[in-house]
């Protein structure tokens, strides 16, 4: 090997010399797979300088070249042979032992490569089914956690709403739009999307996952927001729409009210609501089959403020208008 390559190795094993050897080893393996980011400024200069000095075969054959350069500066002053068998296979063993983590490493990301691929294929094919099918069959077989397998929904939603919609959403609108099974509250600052949201999920529903629009409902405060999700659900589905309306609407749609609602409106000293509760009230009041059992509701609740009346302990006038309607139900009652 290059002298200049072996001193280069050397003055890293310098830096290291104090390091427990298991530690070493992950140093090295972690700068085989590019990571230098935790080194000093030195010592990324000396890995620079092997990667230019190296083949990509030698290269990656560092750890082996490290451990046997190290115990051959920890070992030079031992002649003895036995000493240098020592070395030699506690260099095989570390090497051996590198060459098996990396095998393990290896199969972990086949298999987490197998896994992701197949349940790419069960989102393109039956996303409804997937949650189910990944608990129930242990599709992830410990190498897919469950948050990685939520991540990998979004990443497959983020990536059918730009194919197919031609829309971006980041991971946690695409996140919102991938949970369909149970509820989901999403929360956000105006502008921020979540509209499009909920319109891209509806759409998703409809047309990736074959839900039908009479499945579907979505909810607004007002017309004007009602109109939007319209017009940008046509873009998507064109007239087969879902339902979209108003929660007043709604309201109005589940009770079907045969004749006007009734309602008090303050502002147009408009009071339909009251007079027609007032109306029921006394509708009762004059049957033969309410006016006693109203005359004993009323009798019992305003029982103490009658005696005070007939005892003339109520003066103010607020004390009178409030037992004022015992009067009216109850005069023919013999307390009064």
């Amino acid at each position: 090997m290059d002298e200049q390559v072996l001193k280069l190795i050397d003055e890293l094993i310098a830096f290291w010399n104090k390091l427990p050897s298991h530690y070493r080893d992950n140093l090295i393996e972690r700068i085989i797979f590019k990571n230098s980011s935790f080194l000093t400024s030195t010592e990324r200069q000396i890995v620079s300088e092997l990667h230019q000095r190296m083949s990509s075969e030698e290269y990656e054959s560092l750890p082996k070249y490290m451990a046997h350069r190290w115990h051959q500066n920890e070992h030079q002053t031992h002649d003895d042979p036995r000493c240098q068998l020592c070395v030699e296979r506690q260099i095989q063993i570390e090497c051996e032992v590198i060459e098996q983590q990396r095998e393990r490493e290896r199969k972990e990301r086949d298999l987490r490569e197998k896994i992701t691929a197949s349940l790419n294929e069960l989102f393109e094919r039956d996303f409804l089914a997937a949650d189910s099918q990944f608990a129930d069959e242990n599709i992830g077989e410990g190498v897919i956690s469950c948050d990685d397998y939520n991540q990998l929904k979004a990443s497959f939603v983020k990536s059918w709403a730009a194919r197919v919609l031609k829309e971006e959403l980041d991971l946690e609108q695409a996140a919102a739009v991938a949970s369909i099974n149970g509820n989901i509250l999403v929360t956000a600052r105006a502008g921020s999307g979540k509209t499009r949201t909920l319109v891209t999920r509806a759409i998703f529903l409809q047309k990736h996952c074959g839900v039908s629009p009479r499945e579907l409902l979505l909810l607004a405060f007002n017309r004007a927001a009602v109109d939007e999700m319209k017009n940008r659900l046509r873009k998507a589905l064109g007239n087969d729409l879902p339902h979209v309306m108003t929660f007043h609407a709604l309201a109005h749609a589940l009770v079907k009210p045969q004749e006007r609602l009734l309602f008090d409106d303050q502002n147009s000293d408009q009071l339909g609501l009251s007079r027609e509760v007032q109306s029921v009230i006394e509708e009762h009041i004059e049957s033969d089959g309410y006016r006693e059992l109203i005359k004993e509701l009323m009798l019992a609740y305003f029982k103490e403020d009658c005696q005070r009346i007939v005892d003339g302990q109520l003066r103010t006038v607020e004390q009178l208008v409030i037992t004022g309607a015992v009067y009216r139900v109850s005069a023919s009652a013999e307390t009064v």
